[in-house]
């Protein structure tokens, strides 16, 4: 059976939101071709040999066209599809076995981009093994190529010797050694940091993890930007080490606690807290912690007076209702957010005028807004900064 979807879009099956009414637009109905390999003249002679017209409509773009128009516009109109008048986009996500998750998150984000910008795609996803190496991918002059690696595997990216177009969202470009003319989309740790922690008046205690290189850059970069005394508890996921960290332990109630442990090991830790009538001045944390499985992990006396530092998203609302149909939500998937709006931006630099997002490139790194939340009992908040040097009347 071929490898192909028939891809139906309908007002009927979208429901009531409280973010967003009926932006969908008109029911249409679109070929998406999803096969891994390349279709050219030859092939599309075969499939209308076979009369195999969806995978003749899925497969056909600009470059393999020439020689069937007439078949082409008499299929479209049979089918009530619209024919190819815009250029045609080829991607290729990279990923490997371990983060191959959100890979399928990011290909729906990207799908739902280009449905309703209307514009002609194919998207394949490469699977690379967890032992293989980035600096390994195959060169494809033709196609934009999304590199989904992780911070641990920033030094294969730097290694990857190609002149492809080619965009990692993962990484942000100050963290990364490369001269290569690559796209990077990732978040500014340091500037997260900088707005936490401007005008802390008290003394910070950060809990860090030993074992992953993205805690420790984010506890270097913490030590480095505080004026005040800075106290580090490396911790793990056992009760047994927050209880020596956290018992008896008073001065972490006069301190501003920076959390740089992913979201199971900070809302531990914040229970834990609770049980040992621990309470900081104010909670801190960045993107990393930015995700509403935090209301279900924490009590909500456990997460007052939590600030979190994280990208603000500017997604119109038809793009973010059509994601709200994979399932998928922009405000949270920030590396969904990322990738949609770097390709929009790579697009937008290449010729294509057609825009969704605000963020632009500067030295091939995407620039993204940063605000700050305050976690309220059931939601975040944008905390409301007031300009400095304000006058006063």
């Amino acid at each position: 059976m071929r490898n192909l979807l028939i891809f139906f879009i309908s007002i009927t099956v979208l429901w009531a939101s409280g973010r967003y009414l009926s932006p969908l637009p008109l029911p249409k109905t679109t070929f998406i071709n999803i096969d891994t390999y390349k279709c050219d003249s030859y092939c599309l002679a075969n499939m209308l040999q076979n009369e195999e017209y969806f995978s003749f409509l899925a497969h056909a773009n600009k470059e393999n066209i020439e020689n069937y128009k007439d078949q082409y516009i008499t299929l479209t109109k049979l089918f009530h599809v619209q024919p190819i008048t815009t250029k045609h986009f080829s991607i290729r996500l990279v990923c490997k076995k371990h983060t191959t998750p959100i890979a399928n998150k990011i290909m729906k984000s990207l799908l739902g981009y280009f449905l309703q910008t209307k514009q002609h795609f194919n998207i394949d996803l490469l699977t690379m093994d967890n032992n293989s190496s980035f600096a390994n991918i195959p060169e494809d002059k033709d196609t934009i190529t999304i590199v989904l690696a992780t911070f641990d595997e920033k030094e294969e990216v730097s290694q990857i010797d190609s002149n492809s177009p080619l965009f990692i969202p993962t990484i942000n470009k100050k963290y990364i050694n490369t001269s290569k003319n690559f796209y990077f989309g990732g978040i500014d740790y340091t500037e997260q940091l900088e707005k936490l922690l401007h005008n802390n008046q008290e003394k910070l205690a950060i809990f860090y993890l030993e074992r992953s290189p993205l805690s420790q850059l984010l506890t270097t970069l913490a030590t480095e930007q505080s004026m005040q005394s800075t106290e580090l508890y490396a911790v793990d996921n056992s009760y047994a080490n927050l209880k020596n960290i956290l018992k008896d332990n008073e001065e972490l109630n006069s301190s501003a606690v920076l959390f740089n442990t992913p979201l199971i090991t900070t809302s531990l830790t914040l229970s834990q807290m609770r049980l040992y009538d621990i309470v900081p001045a104010k909670k801190l944390s960045t993107q990393i912690n930015f995700s509403p499985k935090l209301f279900k992990l924490t009590q909500p006396k456990d997460r007052s007076n939590l600030f979190i530092a994280a990208i603000s998203s500017s997604i119109p609302k038809d793009i973010d209702a059509l994601n709200a149909l994979f399932e998928q939500d922009l405000f949270y998937e920030w590396l969904n957010y990322v990738t949609l709006c770097g390709i929009d931006a790579f697009l937008a630099e290449h010729g294509e005028k057609t825009r969704v997002c605000k963020e632009n490139f500067l030295d091939n790194q995407l620039q993204l807004h940063t605000t700050i939340f305050v976690t309220q009992p059931f939601s975040f908040e944008e905390k409301q900064i007031p300009p400095e040097n304000m006058a006063e009347f």
